[in-house]
């Protein structure tokens, strides 16, 4: 039997590889989005130690005015860690969107592969069976005819 080899092998190997890259940058998306929702937590307690220290009347008024200035200052990093949360959110979904399509090209050529080793097995039984008849016709003139 000859040696059958798949025509898109190298194709298989680049989407797989592909795949492989996709997963990857999907995890370290969403490792990046736990650390700006880790970030945005721990700004956010920061903010509500401001305001309870504030609001406990343990300041002057001069402090008091410095502890207004660091809640807006606080207020507007919560604000800016929230956006770059909203970006990694994003960036989350697009590279799900990206393993997706990479996992449909992948198990497209999968499936390519599956027909082709399919047609390759039905062509090489079809072969066996003519060789087993080849091999039964002449086994039946090589026997004698009764007369």
């Amino acid at each position: 039997m000859k040696k059958h080899t798949f025509s898109l092998e190298a194709v298989l190997d680049l989407r797989a590889t592909a795949k492989e890259k996709a997963e990857d940058a999907l995890r370290l998306s969403i490792q990046q989005r736990d650390a700006a929702v880790a970030r945005c937590a721990q700004a956010e307690a920061t903010l509500a130690q401001i305001a309870s220290e504030i609001g406990s009347g343990r300041f002057s008024a001069g402090a008091r005015g410095q502890g207004w200035q660091a809640m807006c200052r606080q207020q507007q990093v919560c604000r800016d860690l929230e956006n770059r949360r909203i970006e990694e959110d994003k960036l989350v979904v697009a590279c799900r969107n990206d393993l997706i399509k990479a996992d449909r090209d992948h198990e497209l050529v999968v499936r390519l592969k599956d027909k082709w080793r399919t047609a390759c097995t039905a062509e090489e039984a079809h072969a066996e069976e003519l060789q087993l008849e080849e091999f039964v016709n002449s086994r039946r003139q090589s026997q004698p005819q009764p007369v």
